[in-house]
């Protein structure tokens, strides 16, 4: 990465990277002590958001800085937002698995 690309990269700098993402990653951890608080309806749109909003992120530092990592893990976490949210909703259901089987579509 050239000196010019490093200077826009936000996942270079600690407080941009803790706001971008350490905040949706705080909020990935939460949901799961709000099992039984909160309707599942609502904890699903809140983990699709938490991804769509890291992969937002990658993928505008992605163009900023042209990080690898961003250019693969942006799409990654878009399509886990969407699968999250499909199976999380019961648009598709794959059984007792699906909330396993979106989070591996993201890698966590």
């Amino acid at each position: 990465m050239s000196a010019g690309h490093k200077e826009r990269d936000l996942a270079a700098r600690p407080l941009p990277f803790l706001v971008i993402w350490g905040l949706p990653i705080g909020v990935l951890v939460l949901v799961n002590f709000l099992e039984g608080v909160l309707a599942t309806t609502l904890l699903v749109l809140i983990v699709a958001a938490a991804f769509a909003w890291m992969g937002i992120a990658c993928v505008i530092n992605a163009r900023r800085c042209r990080r690898l990592h961003c250019y693969v893990s942006g799409p990654v976490f878009l399509v886990g937002a969407a699968a999250i949210a499909l199976f999380g909703l019961r648009v598709v259901d794959l059984g007792p698995d699906s909330a396993t089987i979106a989070s591996a579509v993201t890698g966590t």
